[in-house]
């Protein structure tokens, strides 16, 4: 079983969007404000996994801010494509295509870290589609709901954390009957150069 943690790592590759952009942001809006939806999107960069591995565990991990009326029922995306660039306006998010797998995601109305539900079947598709085996960038699209209600998270840019409260992403994979014999060899050639 290996296990990865990556965390969002510069102000450009977390924000929101809606009619406006908003990239240097402190806080994601899980949710909708003035009736309008708010569209989050994160980005890890140099994600590795080899081909043909077996996603056992996914989440994302986010650092509860505050909340506003009872936060609604959000879908939770990633990004169909190999290595996506981060989001860089409004027309620019509308257009990005999503995984089939998706996940229903509601934010906290209290605490610190939390974890959203298994997003196993989105990364499986991903790596079933794409070469991740010299790193990668993965990037998650939550679109939000059209009301006055939210839970906001901590963006990479909170100025009380420097960076330490940026949302971050597990994986856990193995080498079951889902790894080609090749894939596994490749596993070992990466493992022996990190000794």
């Amino acid at each position: 079983m290996v296990t990865l943690d990556y965390q969002v790592a510069t102000g450009a590759d977390d924000g929101y969007w809606y009619m406006s952009f908003y990239k240097t942001t402190p806080k994601l809006i899980l949710g909708g404000l003035s009736g309008d939806p708010r569209n989050i999107f994160c980005r890890w960069a140099g994600v590795t996994i080899p081909a043909g591995a077996k996603i056992t565990s996914a989440y994302v991990s986010f650092r509860f801010y505050n909340y506003s009326g009872t936060p609604p029922k959000c879908k939770l995306y990633f990004e169909d494509a190999a290595n996506p660039s981060a989001v860089s306006s409004a027309s620019d998010g509308d257009s990005r295509v999503k995984t089939t797998a998706n996940i229903d995601v509601t934010g906290p109305t209290s605490g610190e870290w939390w974890d959203t539900d298994s997003i196993v079947s989105i990364i499986q598709e991903l790596v079933d589609s794409y070469d991740y085996g010299a790193g990668s960038a993965m990037q998650m699209i939550i679109l939000g709901d059209p009301s006055n209600n939210f839970s906001q998270q901590s963006a990479y840019e909170d100025g009380k954390s420097d960076g330490l409260w940026a949302p971050k992403l597990h994986i856990e994979y193995s080498f079951g009957d889902h790894c080609t014999s090749s894939s596994r060899g490749m596993f070992r050639g990466m493992f022996n150069k990190m000794r």
